[in-house]
């Protein structure tokens, strides 16, 4: 998804690879890899993206919302401020994990990477790439501000579900009903 958004967003701000490269610093023949998916961006491209264009992170990721920030997106421009929360997400990885009552090993086959990736995530030595984040929003309906900048809800449409006012088992029949 992360090298479609990338292409998307290329063609939309009419640059060819060189060019788009040349503006992100990065070899063409690497960004060209990026959007051909042979090679996995990091989140700094995101953010980066974020800085230099203004790009909604959370879209970028996950197709979802507007290919732009605007007023109505969580994320705003990427300050300093910013960086240092993403760079302790970690703290964010372990509480999912605690949460959800998980191994290291269960944890590590939902995001489809190793243990010791896992270790070097949870310990802020490595970050995340795309394809991690998009698991781990997808598989815990998860926000990706609150991922990366601790920002937002946790589970904004879990919080809008229940702004009715209902228990959670309430909730939870309310839901097998809307899924028959």
């Amino acid at each position: 998804m992360f090298n479609e958004n990338l292409r998307k967003l290329r063609k939309y701000l009419n640059f060819t690879v060189e060019e788009f490269a040349e503006k992100l610093e990065v070899p063409p023949r690497t960004l060209g890899a990026y959007e051909r998916l042979e090679r996995t961006p990091s989140i700094e491209l995101a953010v980066l993206l974020n800085k230099k264009f203004n790009v909604n992170i959370n879209w970028l990721i996950s197709s979802k919302g507007n290919m732009f920030q605007n007023a109505n997106t969580l994320m705003f421009s990427v300050s300093q401020e910013k960086v240092k929360p993403m760079k302790n997400w970690g703290r964010r990885l372990q509480k999912i994990q605690t949460a959800n009552k998980m191994t290291d090993e269960e944890f590590s086959k939902i995001l489809d990477i190793s243990q010791s990736r896992l270790c070097d995530l949870c310990l802020h030595s490595k970050f995340p790439r795309a394809e991690e984040l998009y698991k781990l929003k997808e598989h815990f309906d998860l926000s990706v501000d609150w991922l990366l900048f601790d920002e937002g809800e946790i589970n904004p449409k879990k919080n809008k579900l229940n702004t009715l006012g209902l228990s959670e088992k309430q909730l939870s029949k309310l839901k097998e009903m809307l899924n028959d």
